[in-house]
């Protein structure tokens, strides 16, 4: 092999070895704070998860979350990992979970939960 064909393939295994990355999608870009209701912000990390054509990863920060109803579905383009490192709460009474479920996730394939929450 020759210097360019080398520099060719180094390119084309960095290319591919950064495709292979989940990205990684924090609640706090869309506004989730520890000690504040977290499903708007899930849900939106869900969406924009959910439509990604790369694995993605949502994460939870360290803190103590509160959780309303969540509602998520596919069917989604690539794999979704739910990183959960805070402990998230639920509403005090059963009736305040605006829905039948406190989280529902449906039509979903390739979906790993992981955390130290």
């Amino acid at each position: 092999m020759n210097f360019s064909t080398i520099t060719i393939f180094l390119y084309f295994f960095v290319i591919n070895f950064a495709l292979l990355q989940s990205a990684n999608i924090d609640i706090s870009k869309f506004g989730g704070k520890p000690n504040g209701d977290i499903s708007k912000a899930l849900t939106s990390a869900w969406a924009e998860a959910c439509s990604s054509t790369t694995a993605s990863k949502i994460v939870i920060p360290s803190g103590t979350y509160q959780m309303t109803h969540v509602e998520v579905k596919g069917p989604c383009k690539a794999p979704i990992e739910i990183q959960v490192d805070g402990t998230i709460k639920a509403p005090p009474k059963p009736e305040d979970v605006s829905g039948e479920q406190w989280l529902r996730i449906g039509y979903v394939d390739q979906l790993t939960m992981s955390g130290n929450g």
